[in-house]
């Protein structure tokens, strides 16, 4: 998907990417798992291939559609222009559904923490930073004007949202869903932070924070599938002690958790370094939205 050249093949590759993710999902057959790869699919996939059909619909206007079937995902931005805040919303809804961003953010804890662990890794790992490349991909088709102060909005109230349901998990695998909706909340605060105020820092913090998240996520859900198959549970008040006999993955288990809490030298830190600067550099700008902006990643 991420290495799609253009629009056929990234569509290609973004249905297919989808449907792995739905098997991922209902892999162990119960019907939890249905229930949670039903709510994937209508919750999850509908919403972000609308958004991809309305680039396809987009994008035949102005080219015919076989010329748009070729387009190069680096041309996409040029041929739409600057879009309504209609269709501006409509196309970021979609994407952020896949990023797991209020409001369509209720799918992912059911999904990942009912997949196995090594498709919760893949899902959470990879999968929701589709949504974020595809947001990406046509922010500078973006409406300036009404667009980002609404996807700032619903960013901030799941980042909140995310990190309080965090706090009262048990199940490590429902955590770590939750924290993945603060964290690509983060993502796309510091994006559409980005597209109001062109602070390269916040540009950057999204990049940073994408690739910390996707390597430390991951990690931390094998690590989860690791204590499962050792001790058959993932309750966290039952587990104690799993550094004397699990010394390895003890230390994935750190690394990953000091990348999520930004401590230096990890990559997290770094991430999470440009994401405080840009909004610090936002008050400059516009003193409320910036100050507002420094709180809700801090509460998160």
């Amino acid at each position: 998907v991420f290495a799609s050249p253009n629009l056929i093949s990234f569509i290609m590759f973004w249905l297919f990417a989808e449907i792995v993710g739905f098997f991922a999902i209902v892999f162990e057959i119960h019907r939890r798992t249905l229930v949670a790869g039903l709510r994937y699919l209508l919750v999850s996939m509908v919403p972000a291939d609308i958004a991809l059909i309305a680039l396809i619909a987009l994008a035949s206007m102005s080219l015919g559609f076989e010329n748009a079937m070729i387009l190069p995902m680096t041309r996409i931005h040029i041929v739409l222009g600057v879009l309504s805040p209609a269709l501006s919303i409509l196309i970021l809804l979609g994407f952020m559904a896949k990023a797991a961003v209020a409001p369509l953010h209720f799918w992912l804890p059911d999904a990942h923490s009912l997949a196995p662990a090594p498709a919760s890794a893949l899902l959470s790992g990879v999968m929701v930073k589709m949504g974020i490349y595809g947001m990406i991909r046509i922010l500078p088709s973006v409406d300036p004007i009404y667009t980002p102060y609404v996807i700032m909005g619903f960013a901030a109230l799941t980042t909140v949202y995310g990190g309080l349901q965090a706090l009262v998990q048990s199940d490590i695998k429902r955590l770590l869903a939750y924290s993945t909706i603060e964290n690509t909340s983060l993502m796309v605060l510091a994006l559409a932070a980005y597209k109001v105020f062109g602070i390269g820092a916040l540009w950057a913090a999204t990049l940073t924070m994408a690739m910390a998240h996707g390597i430390f996520k991951a990690a931390l859900f094998m690590d989860s599938g690791v204590v499962e198959i050792s001790t058959h549970t993932r309750e966290l008040p039952k587990l104690g002690f799993l550094s004397r006999f699990l010394p390895l993955s003890s230390v994935s288990s750190l690394v990953s958790v000091l990348s999520l809490l930004g401590v230096p030298p990890t990559l997290g830190f770094l991430g999470k370094l440009y994401l405080f600067a840009g909004f610090v550099e936002a008050i400059y700008v516009t003193s409320t939205i910036g100050i507002a902006l420094l709180v809700v990643a801090a509460l998160g």
